[in-house]
């Protein structure tokens, strides 16, 4: 660029007198103490940046910053004029000139025509600064400094400002700014669209609102300042109840967009700018896949660079963006508006992008915006199971809400996916309206999910509902199971699960095992199923006297549960009962407790639902409370067992076993007293009087001495008031330290 340049606009050679000193404020200004005291610490730093979109109060910040600093501000409110170098260049003089007036050989040097950049103005702004140091020059809308001249004249300030003087750059974007190598110099405080944005303190004054609606309204803002005062208004004037009823769709707030940030950009970018809003996030590579182009990360850039919209990146590299809130509510609605067959037909596509990328939750939502309500429900039951066995349960009720009741009477799978939703949540009235609602199209199939009709989908969840006691368990699990085997039939693993803990409840221990332990080998990855069958095994294991193959079963149920968080599970439930129990015989007191307590707690959720699950894992933890000592609570659980009971008497070795806990509380067990507590190493050695192992080679197991196992034993025998090894075992048994023995003649020999 030529070193000699002429000014268009100052032949009359003088300061121009627009476009300086602080501009005059129209409203109260709030106060911004937080962000006062970080401008205020910015001192020592020459250069401050104050870059946001429109609307985030840039100038107001910088007139409160104004009121508090004891060095004098020099205001230049730039225009598209300053993009020519003379004239940038004499508003800032004009603007130091209010500082303090200019001597009549500087105003020579930067009014007269004919002046050299170099040589004449640029020196000049250099002296006008030193001489009005210490001092703070404000820049204002610096976006519309763009040619290489204007740029010369900003670097120019930058390399001159003294110590004590700062130079602030506000705008919505600093593109084309030669910052890079102040930054590494740590000359640059920077202050963005986070740092403005409103408290919900700041907010509450801003519009005299509540603590709760102010809080709301920064919410739904994001903090932005101008969304905020245009949601109260709408609030006011447009009838808006609340501030969960504001968003971008409102006229205010749609005008604002419209007018200060869509108008001045080509029709080509804001119709980029709409169809990309049907995405909650994007990148480049995803809106090229949804739009079908190949430059919308170049496109994205742009936006970006361009400050004046509101594009939010999410990751350092720039890869991903997402709108503010109300601006992808303000271009959606647009959308909508110009063009409602092409918003529909980019929700479709955006469903079929999503769901290729796994992203299910994107997938169902925008389906439902595409009106594509069948396809959704699809998308919907396919992942029902896998979020209800996770714990996932309240994404699985947000998209049957966005469906709506109504879709159960229209599709059998939304049904199916209902029942499942009210068995999470132990809603027996939404389980029989869902499924009564499927049975008219029980012979409908296959399924989306692979089953093979609507009667096999059916037929499981009537049996995890159980609403006709363990024979109409073993009758649904067998239809389940009858519509094909695990290559064909998503539903065979479960049902062979849960037939195994009915034949379990009837005491048809061996059929039982045989349908766990199948079950175990087919149901894949799925940790709550797992949990649940590992759980049963280890009661069976614990009713044969089988404390080996007990403990370990008990222990992976619950380190299963535990790792995959499984406590609002229900299938897992037992998994925390039995792992108790087993913690608890095993003098491991501290797991025991805290098991026992996840299992209560789940217990308690499970309401009226299922009440031989409550049975049985209530008289786990009757069991429970009697290893540790606690006759109290273990009353207490065995009445919750006989409540549970009283709602389902089907499960009869189940009622066998909570008698035999009532009668032995009844009876009552001074052994519980203080004096006569087993310790957790006698107890230890307790577990393996039932086994036909030596005393040394009970010591070998614990790795401790014959004579140190010995010794425990005996003062087992003392403390359960018997003799032999054999009475220690059968009173034992009594007490709930050990488990039931098939056939005690076996170990009439210990005496």
């Amino acid at each position: 660029m030529s070193d000699q340049m002429t000014s268009p606009s100052s032949s009359t050679g003088e300061l121009a007198a627009h476009g300086i000193g602080r501009p005059v404020a129209h409203r109260r200004l709030i106060d911004r103490d937080d962000l006062l005291k970080q401008l205020m610490g910015s001192d020592r730093r020459p250069i401050v940046t104050m870059v946001a979109p429109a609307g985030y109060g840039k100038t107001s910040s910088i007139s409160l910053w104004d009121d508090i600093d004891p060095r004098p501000f020099a205001w230049v409110r730039l225009d598209p004029l300053d993009d020519d170098a003379i004239h940038f260049a004499r508003h800032v003089a004009a603007a130091l000139n209010l500082v303090a007036p200019i001597s009549d050989h500087d105003l020579v040097a930067v009014a007269s025509i004919g002046q050299s950049l170099g040589d004449d103005l640029l020196p000049c702004l250099a002296r006008l600064l030193v001489d009005r140091s210490p001092c703070v020059v404000v820049l204002d809308d610096v976006q519309v400094l763009r040619s290489p001249g204007a740029m010369t004249v900003l670097d120019g300030l930058l390399e001159a400002a003294p110590p004590g003087c700062q130079l602030v750059l506000a705008g919505r974007s600093l593109s084309g700014v030669p910052l890079a190598r102040r930054r590494v110099q740590d000359e640059v405080a920077e202050f963005g669209a986070v740092d403005l944005s409103m408290s919900d303190a700041e907010a509450g004054c801003l519009l005299d609102a509540v603590d709760d609606d102010a809080a709301d309204l920064v919410a739904r803002a994001e903090g932005w300042p101008a969304g905020l005062r245009l949601m109260a208004l709408a609030m006011s004037e447009d009838g808006v109840r609340s501030p969960g009823d504001a968003s971008g769709r409102e006229r205010l707030i749609f005008d604002y967009f419209a007018q200060e940030v869509l108008a001045p950009l080509p029709d080509e970018l804001v119709t980029f700018l709409e169809r990309a809003s049907v995405l909650d996030a994007m990148s480049g590579p995803l809106l090229d896949a949804l739009l079908d182009t190949d430059d919308s990360a170049v496109k994205l850039r742009d936006v970006e660079q361009s400050g004046n919209l509101f594009l939010v990146p999410l990751d350092h590299e720039r890869g991903w963006y997402r709108y503010h809130t109300l601006f992808a509510q303000m271009l959606q609605r647009r959308l909508e508006i110009v063009d409602p067959a092409e918003a529909r037909r980019l929700h479709r596509r955006a469903s079929e992008v999503l769901e290729a990328t796994g992203d299910e939750d994107g997938a169902i939502r925008h389906a439902i915006a595409a009106g594509d309500l069948g396809h959704a429900a699809d998308l919907i039951f396919v992942r029902t199971t896998s979020l209800v066995f996770s714990g996932r349960v309240e994404s699985l009720g947000s998209w049957l809400d966005l469906l709506g009741r109504d879709s159960m009477e229209r599709w059998p799978v939304a049904a199916i996916a209902w029942a499942w939703y009210g068995l999470a949540v132990a809603d027996p009235q939404l389980i029989h309206g869902a499924m009564n609602a499927a049975e008219p199209a029980r012979h409908h199939g296959p399924l989306a999910d692979g089953s093979p009709t609507v009667a096999t989908a059916l037929a499981i969840v009537k049996a995890m509902a159980g609403a006709e006691g363990v024979p109409g368990v073993l009758r649904d699990t067998e239809e389940a199971r009858s519509g094909g085997g695990p290559a064909v039939n998503p539903w065979w693993g479960l049902a062979t699960l849960v037939q195994g803990t009915a034949y379990s409840m009837l005491g048809r221990d061996d059929e039982a095992r045989s349908r766990l332990e199948l079950a175990l080998s087919t149901i894949g990855d799925a940790p709550a199923f797992e949990a649940c069958a590992l759980a049963h095994l280890a009661i069976l294991a614990l009713r044969r006297g089988d404390l080996v193959n007990a403990e370990r079963d008990a222990a992976r149920a619950l380190a299963i549960a535990n790792r995959n968080h499984l406590g609002g599970v229900v299938p897992a439930l037992p998994a925390f009962a039995v792992g108790a129990l087993a913690a608890a015989r095993t003098g491991r007191r501290e797991e025991a407790t805290s098991a026992a307590a996840a299992a209560s707690d789940m217990i308690d959720r499970l309401d009226r639902l299922s009440p031989r699950t409550a049975l049985l894992c209530n008289l786990l933890l009757a069991e429970t409370a009697l290893a540790l000592g606690d006759g109290a609570t273990a009353l207490q659980r065995a009445e919750l067992a006989r409540a549970a009971q009283r709602m389902d008497p089907t499960a009869t070795k189940l009622n066998d076993e909570l008698e035999e806990v009532l009668r032995l509380l009844r009876d009552g067990i001074d052994w519980l007293n203080d004096d006569r507590q087993i310790t957790k190493a006698e107890l230890r050695v307790l577990t393996y009087l039932p086994t036909q192992l030596s005393f040394r080679e009970i010591g070998e197991q614990l790795l401790v001495s014959r004579n140190t196992a010995k010794t425990h034993a005996v003062a087992i025998y003392r403390k359960l008031g018997v003799t032999t090894r054999t009475e220690a075992v059968i009173k034992a048994r009594e007490l709930g330290m050990l488990p039931a023995s098939a056939n005690e003649a076996d170990e009439r020999h210990w005496s």
